[in-house]
């Protein structure tokens, strides 16, 4: 029996978001197989190209504010300041809103260009139709944070890992006999489930705050811009990590390359759900206790969220140790030749996993110039991997480098919260 009130609340907020991250991350891993079977490893890297660019649009469309209003939520929640949640919530939806369609137009009239600089034409229509779908990729993201400022994990989770896997996989059964089995469909049932997403965010928000009806907001923009800008750059670099994979694969290599290389990294990437869901709940639960000053208690619950993200992720990281021939050839027969990148990006997640929440605990008590640091080395040792890597060794080069990179930025993260903290 658990007797320690903020274990209970990691435990039980966790348990929560786990469920809702659990379906996220079986509709994430459907879509994959669902765009593997009717596109094969060609169509598929065309697919998952594109959805980079609109991953890498969102990133900078948000502007940072995505952790950062969920670290303030908490914060003027701690202080019941309701004034400060009303504000920051419309003003950083409708800055991040703003700047998301000037990334959206910019990718659009660039995808062309984007494609020609990486050798591959045929894939310039699937970059503009997903350029569409930058705000909306967006405005689920915000909307997410939000809610997981509030504590409302599960909530959390539904809106930013469930709902928009699983309405474009909807969309794409439902647009594929129509349109054709092409990537061009996928990209559009992408931005369909995206858009919907969003909108269910919308409504899940104002669902949950029926309590600042009437109030007046208190913030200003260029504050929460200012404030907002250290988490754009610990975004930017955090994400780097796929971005450089795709990318330099989509440069040296085949759409089939690229294909093979995602399917296998976000197979490997499903035991990191169980981090994510812990997150979504410790997170607000660390800005909370750094605010009111209870460093000895935000270091247990760090430690009891590491703990039980190693427990849960372990199981799911052995098979795909064990058996990856297994589960690689459920996205059809083609794909069980990136057995062995599977095997080693989920080696690097192991290290992910062990490691803990050392990003949120960096985030939510002040350190993102720190961690900026720490990522931006991090970055620097992927790109020169990949460099050095992809090359010569191909789709499994891809994988040695992300799995070291990944790695070795966590250990390095975990140094720097011995060192804060």
């Amino acid at each position: 029996m658990i007797q320690d009130e903020g274990t209970k609340e990691v435990v039980g907020g966790a348990s929560r978001a786990f469920v809702a991250r659990a379906a996220g991350a079986a509709l994430s891993f459907g879509v994959g197989v669902a765009v593997g079977r009717a596109l094969g490893p060609d169509g598929a890297g065309t697919y998952f190209l594109a959805v980079t660019f609109a991953t890498i649009g969102s990133t900078f469309g948000r502007l940072g504010l995505d952790q950062m209003l969920c670290k303030r939520t908490a914060a003027c929640l701690a202080h019941q300041d309701f004034a400060g949640v009303q504000g920051t919530w419309r003003r950083g939806v409708a800055l991040s809103a703003t700047a998301s369609a000037a990334v959206s137009a910019l990718l659009f009239l660039a995808a062309p260009a984007i494609a020609d600089a990486l050798g591959k034409a045929n894939v310039a229509p699937a970059i503009q139709r997903v350029a569409l779908a930058v705000v909306p990729v967006s405005l689920f993201m915000l909307f997410s944070e939000l809610l997981r400022g509030l504590k409302r994990s599960g909530a959390s989770q539904l809106v930013q890992f469930a709902a928009p896997p699983g309405l474009t996989l909807c969309f794409f059964g439902a647009l594929g006999p129509l349109l054709g089995w092409t990537p061009e469909t996928g990209v559009t049932a992408y931005f369909c489930g995206a858009a919907c997403a969003a909108a269910f965010g919308a409504f899940v928000w104002k669902s949950a705050t029926p309590w600042l009806a009437g109030v007046k907001g208190k913030a200003r923009t260029r504050e929460i811009a200012r404030s907002a800008l250290p988490f754009l750059g610990v975004a930017t670099l955090g994400m780097f990590f796929p971005w450089v994979s795709v990318l330099t694969l989509g440069y040296f290599g085949t759409e089939d390359d690229v294909g093979l290389f995602s399917v296998a990294y976000r197979t490997a990437a499903l035991t990191s759900f169980v981090l994510t869901a812990v997150n979504a709940i410790a997170g607000p639960r660390f800005a909370a206790l750094y605010a009111r000053g209870e460093r000895a208690e935000l270091l247990r619950s760090a430690r009891q969220a590491t703990l039980l993200i190693t427990v849960c992720a372990l199981p799911i990281l052995v098979v795909l140790w064990v058996i990856p021939g297994t589960v690689m050839s459920l996205f059809g027969p083609r794909f069980v030749e990136g057995s062995r990148c599977l095997t080693i990006l989920a080696t690097g997640q192991f290290v992910n996993v062990v490691t803990g929440s050392v990003g949120q605990l960096l985030l939510m008590s002040g350190h993102e110039r720190p961690m900026r640091a720490g990522l931006a080395g991090g970055a620097v040792a992927t790109l020169v991997l990949h460099l050095v890597l992809v090359p010569r060794y191909g789709v499994e080069g891809a994988a040695l480098a992300s799995a070291i990179a990944l790695a070795g930025t966590n250990v390095a993260l975990l140094l720097l919260v011995r060192r804060y903290l």
